[in-house]
């Protein structure tokens, strides 16, 4: 349990240290959402329809035993962000800590499964 902590901390400071850096590196545009904000409406689209069928899909694998499939999602809906912002708003590089997220996500992703699968 301790290293998994371990691992996780590390990924909350490397973000707080990647962000800035990254921001001032390439001269990032600050998010105009609270949290996220779709990028256009094919974005906002595509994010529903991603989540309609995941939902129903992450219940039926659930209630079979495949636990896996809400990580599945997240990578899904990550990936759509970072190509939608990489696409549309190129101009803005707010894809840069998208991916960047997006990479600590998948880190922390192994790390969770690594030690729940240990132990």
């Amino acid at each position: 349990m301790t290293g998994f902590i371990l691992v996780m901390s590390v990924i909350v400071i490397y973000l707080f240290i990647s962000e800035p850096w990254l921001k001032k590196r390439y001269s990032v545009q600050k998010h105009s959402g609270i949290l996220f904000k779709p990028i256009n409406k094919t974005h906002l689209k595509a994010e529903f329809i991603l989540l309609v069928i995941a939902l129903p899909v992450i219940g039926f694998l659930a209630g079979i035993g495949f636990t896996p499939a809400i990580m599945i999602f997240f990578v899904l809906l990550y990936g759509l962000r970072v190509v939608m912002e990489w696409k549309y708003a190129k101009e803005k590089k707010q894809y840069i800590l998208t991916l960047n997220g997006f990479v600590a996500f998948i880190v922390a992703l192994a790390a969770a499964t690594i030690f729940y699968f240990q132990g």
